[in-house]
């Protein structure tokens, strides 16, 4: 009886070993996984970076304008969207270098507006 009882300990401790070395293995497996995984992301998103650094100096290359004509359509989107949320003091959400650039998008829009009633 005293034999069978050590018999069975000794494959719990042994079972249990197992387990714990199967499971740690598996642990080691998945954090080895989740590793390339963000490798993998990281690249993903260091190619999308340069990908679009390139695409910004292409356009700065190409069109020095655009970048302040892309500026300028989004002040005046923000000023737009102020205004139809009921925005009171227009000039105080912006700085006076960017309200020279929205009166500038202004005037263009303005001198484009004309030239279409011109055509017509």
């Amino acid at each position: 009886s005293d034999v069978y009882k050590r018999q069975v300990r000794s494959r719990v401790k042994s079972n249990k070993a197992e387990l714990q070395r199967r499971v740690d293995e598996k642990v080691r497996q998945n954090k080895e996984v989740m590793k390339q995984r963000d490798q993998e992301h990281k690249r993903k998103l260091q190619e999308m970076e340069d990908r679009l650094k390139n695409r910004q100096l292409l356009m700065k290359q190409t069109n020095p304008h655009a970048e302040k004509l892309a500026k300028m359509e989004n002040l005046l989107k923000i000023k737009q969207t102020a205004k139809e949320s009921g925005a009171r003091d227009l000039d105080s959400l912006f700085t006076p270098a960017e309200q020279d650039l929205i009166r500038e998008a202004e005037l263009l829009q303005r001198q484009k507006e004309l030239k279409e009633k011109l055509k017509r």
